[in-house]
């Protein structure tokens, strides 16, 4: 049921609060989940949005962006000075810059490496010593600045440094530093080179922090990890981790170690308090490796298989069989596209064969039925419901009476909010084989979404009229 939510205040502001974090997520991840619970008449918003889409919305931003550069480029560029006309270094800051396409976009224009070592303070005093350096200050600015500095003492100044810029002559006869120069100059290199180090350690360890709260918060997404931790500590941990985010974004003026030390302590909360996380990860971890490495076998065995062209019918019904158990295997994985692939391979394969033998004619009928079964299975798990449905039709078609077609037909055509139809289907499967279980739940479960949906049909018009 759709929901116009531009008139929903409240509504609109949450919608608007999980965007906003979905954005800041897709900046690290490629895929992040916007979730709004009971957005409206118990209504809850789940939806999906990768980096692609996002960056999709972002073009229009973005061109605006570089128009803003273009102007910056043509005004250095029209300086009286041609010394000042190079353009040797880019800074950016500020959390909107911190998209992978803004990025690109930025260093596809200027043709220079981005820069992201000053935070906000640093970049306007930067800015004001360069526009001193061009326009030099009046009598007045300058008598302010030396009363200032009289009145400060050094001992005090150890941290923030106040540098004065002198502008030299054009064609100035420069002499040789002394040994006391000389060791004041690079006293102060090696201070400006600390204040670097420092501005980067403050960014590497904040970005550390939101880094870990927003890959920690995609794992919460994952249905493994909440079950894994149960419904109350999802919550608490979901808490901790929106808690962590305010504390991250409150304030620009902390320390470094502020947030290192910020980390460090939400690390050992989930590591004592949620001990589940970690166990969940290494799991998630182990099979994750398991998949790779069978890929990877699955890979090498096909590609030794490319180089075999069947010559025969029986050959092309080995292959067949073969490709099929590949995809069973990679099923069981829970490689669903993967074992697709297989399948359709398979029935490539048996396209092929053309024996009018009535055992290979039973053989290929047998396969190419198990791979539209499993098709449907696979596409109804990865959400491509009409291709299950259409191969559910191709396994009916082989088997009339097939019970598993009519289930797996229904299933899909259930996913795909077809409810009637679903019905249909599996009272049909339930003709053929009388009092599964299986399919029996599957009808009670679709029963209760009918009911659902006719109640909210009912509320929806019921506001339109009443």
């Amino acid at each position: 049921t759709g929901i116009n939510a531009e008139y929903m205040g409240k509504a609109l502001a949450r919608v608007e609060k999980e965007c906003r974090k979905s954005k800041e997520m897709l900046s690290m991840l490629d895929k992040a989940q916007i979730t709004v619970e009971c957005l409206s008449d118990d209504v809850d918003l789940v939806h999906t949005v990768d980096r692609a889409a996002l960056n999709v919305h972002a073009n229009v931003l973005a061109d605006k962006l570089i128009e803003l550069c273009q102007q910056t480029k043509q005004e250095v560029e029209s300086l009286a000075d041609e010394s000042q006309r190079t353009i040797s270094r880019v800074e950016i800051l500020g959390g909107g810059l911190r998209m992978p396409m803004l990025q690109e976009r930025l260093k596809e224009f200027w043709g220079l490496p981005l820069c992201v070592t000053m935070d906000s303070n640093l970049s306007t005093c930067q800015g004001a010593a360069i526009s001193n350096i061009l326009q030099p200050p009046d009598d007045d600015t300058k008598r302010i600045l030396d009363n200032i500095l009289s009145k400060v003492d050094e001992a005090a100044r150890k941290k923030d440094t106040i540098h004065r810029v002198a502008v030299l002559p054009d064609e100035p006869a420069v002499e040789d530093p002394s040994d006391e120069e000389l060791a004041q100059l690079i006293q102060v290199e090696h201070a400006l080179q600390a204040l670097d180090d420092a501005c980067i350690e403050l960014a590497t360890n904040r970005n550390s922090l939101e880094e870990y709260i927003y890959s920690m918060r995609g794992h919460l997404a994952q249905a493994s990890m909440q079950k894994a931790l149960g419904e109350e500590s999802t919550v608490a941990l979901r808490a901790l981790l929106e808690g962590a985010e305010t504390w991250l974004y409150e304030d620009d003026s902390r320390e470094a170690s502020a947030y290192s030390t910020k980390l460090s302590e939400i690390k050992a909360t989930v590591t004592s308090e949620y001990p589940a996380v970690e166990q969940e990860l290494a799991r998630l971890h182990e099979e994750q490796l398991k998949r790779d490495a069978a890929m990877a076998e699955e890979s090498k065995k096909a590609q030794a298989e490319i180089k075999k062209e069947p010559r025969t019918d029986a050959e092309r019904l080995k292959y067949a069989e073969e490709r099929k158990d590949q995809g069973n295997q990679l099923f069981k994985q829970e490689h669903y596209p993967e074992s697709m692939t297989r399948y359709v391979q398979a029935l490539a394969y048996l396209g092929e064969l053309y024996s009018s033998e009535e055992e290979m004619k039973k053989k290929k009928d047998e396969i190419s039925f198990s791979c539209y079964l499993n098709i449907a299975a696979a596409g109804t798990k990865t959400g491509f419901y009409q291709k299950a449905v259409e191969n559910c039709n191709k396994a009916i078609e082989l088997r009339p009476t097939s019970a598993k077609a009519y289930f797996r037909k229904g299933q899909a055509l259930a996913g795909k909010g077809d409810f009637e139809d679903a019905k249909v289907a599996f009272n049909e499967a339930l003709k053929h084989e009388p009092g599964d279980k299986a399919v029996s739940k599957e009808l009670t479960l679709l029963q209760k979404k009918i009911d659902q949906h006719k109640e909210k049909e009912k509320k929806m018009y019921g506001k339109m009229f009443g």
